[in-house]
């Protein structure tokens, strides 16, 4: 999971896939410790949490096709012009972590943010690694989900959600 927060969905992951390896990328220490501290206890047996940007730890700690699914919960949308760089759904980001998927592997996203589904709608449209699993580019529901700290707030303020499911397909990466 790339940028869990609060892990609730760590744990659900890890509750749901006893025997998978499950790697969250954070940056915020807070979340950090919080995640550590559910390891440390038990909690989350198969949970790994690494201190890294998503651009970084997908360059350096994966390899191609190594990655089963990918969970993208929340992502700061960085609205300044002058932080655009540092939004995780563009295209080399896109391209890298296609690259790092298994063909199979699953692909989830996240957003309140009108702007940052649209732009992650096209980017994502653009790739042919990956194909959409819905009818439209998102949905505003999906059943089964765990709501993360940042759903539960964008719900409570009556912001919408934008939820996507895409596959990776054989397309080379």
């Amino acid at each position: 999971e790339i940028g869990f927060g609060y892990g609730q969905n760590l744990r659900y992951l890890s509750q749901q896939q006893p025997d998978a390896h499950i790697v969250g990328l954070e940056i915020s220490n807070v979340c950090l410790v919080k995640a550590e501290g559910a390891i440390a206890r038990g909690e989350t047996p198969n949970v790994r949490v690494v201190f890294a940007r998503a651009e970084h730890a997908l360059h350096h700690l994966f390899t191609p096709a190594s990655l089963d699914a990918v969970h993208i919960n929340f992502p700061d949308p960085w609205f300044k012009s002058r932080h655009e760089h540092r939004r995780l759904m563009k295209r080399e980001t896109v391209d890298i972590l296609v690259n790092r998927m298994k063909p199979g592997a699953l692909l989830h996203l996240a957003t309140d943010i009108l702007e940052y589904a649209e732009m992650s709608a096209e980017v994502l449209a653009d790739t042919p690694g990956l194909t959409n699993q819905l009818d439209t580019p998102w949905v505003n529901t999906l059943p089964g989900r765990v709501q993360t700290k940042y759903e539960k707030k964008a719900q409570r303020v009556g912001r919408s959600c934008y939820y996507f499911a895409l596959q990776r397909n054989e397309q080379p990466g």
